[in-house]
């Protein structure tokens, strides 16, 4: 857990003061609860929960730079 906010308020307040379509990926211990739909909402580009490789982050980030080049 981070300290003063949730992962999703911190993306909130970075959307908030950055609101520039630039890509978010979090990584997460949070279980399937987080609804992707709000996930969506606040501008998460992509969400990997724990446990998780590398490589799938990797892919992930790869996968986001592709879709910004087209």
């Amino acid at each position: 857990q981070m300290p003063c906010w949730s992962g999703l308020e911190f993306c909130q307040h970075i959307r908030h003061l950055c609101p520039h379509d630039f890509p978010i990926i979090m990584l997460t211990a949070q279980g399937l609860w987080l609804d992707e739909i709000l996930l969506k909402k606040i501008g998460i580009s992509r969400c990997i929960r724990k446990p998780f490789s590398p490589r799938k982050v990797v892919e992930a980030v790869q996968e986001l730079l592709t879709a910004s080049c087209v």
